[in-house]
């Protein structure tokens, strides 16, 4: 109860149950969610940053990517297939 916020149920599949987020978890994101659209973007602190760096084997100076923001193709009509559908098509044999 205190991991999923909630019991399993006789004849629940257990792929159903363990596969559900922890409890804690999703109000962690959901709180996250909340801020954010709110206007609210927490920033981690450059000792947490240098912690964090150092734990997983990064040097402080490390730099993470940029994403492209833009949309790189123009949006296809709703009727059209995505291009990968006819590469997929085109690789059968039949």
């Amino acid at each position: 109860m205190a991991v999923y916020g909630c019991e399993p149920r006789v004849g629940e599949m257990v792929s159903k149950f363990s596969g559900a987020y922890p409890f804690l978890l999703v109000q962690q994101m959901a709180s996250g969610l909340a801020q954010a659209c709110r206007g609210k973007v927490g920033r981690i602190s450059p000792e947490v940053r240098a912690r964090s760096l150092k734990e997983v084997g990064l040097p402080e100076a490390f730099e993470p990517a940029t994403f492209c923001t833009e949309d790189v193709f123009s949006s296809r009509p709703w009727f059209e297939d995505p291009e990968w559908i006819g590469e997929i098509c085109n690789s059968f044999p039949f």
